[in-house]
């Protein structure tokens, strides 16, 4: 995939997340796990960008003197990696289910639980939101 169509699928997920948010039915379960899965396809796609740049064209030119940038991107991978588990443990789940506001994940033997409620979604929004901005700022 050409560096591009990375930023190009970046942007279109990012945005179908916010539109998708917007619609204010957090208490369906399809619709949450659609936004989930763009932020994910989102920040997944701009991780891609800076692999490309960084690793395969040996380009450094993106850290612009600061050093602290691949620190930056690390942090907000670790919440790309927890959208991957979300959506995995998603696709093994025997049961999902609301509860307060929260959506409740359980593993088969309800050992593992996971809970999304409004404030993870937000910082999952802002962690996409800035390695997409990283992304489009950097001149890629």
């Amino acid at each position: 995939m050409k560096i591009y169509n990375y930023l190009d699928k970046a942007n279109e997920c990012f945005k179908v997340a916010v539109n998708l948010y917007s619609f204010n039915y957090l208490n369906d379960k399809k619709i949450l796990f659609a936004i989930i899965r763009n932020l994910y396809d989102s920040g997944l796609s701009s991780i891609s960008l800076f692999y490309e740049k960084i690793y395969k064209e040996k380009d450094i030119s993106i850290y612009e003197g600061n050093l602290d940038f691949m620190e930056y991107i690390d942090k907000n991978i670790v919440i790309v990696n927890k959208l991957k588990s979300i959506l995995e443990k998603h696709r093994v789940s025997t049961v999902e289910f609301f509860r307060n506001d929260n959506l409740v994940i359980c593993s088969e033997n309800y050992s593992d639980l996971e809970l999304i409620d409004n404030k993870k979604l937000m910082q999952y929004f802002k962690s996409v939101k800035l390695l997409l901005e990283a992304a489009n700022v950097r001149g890629i």
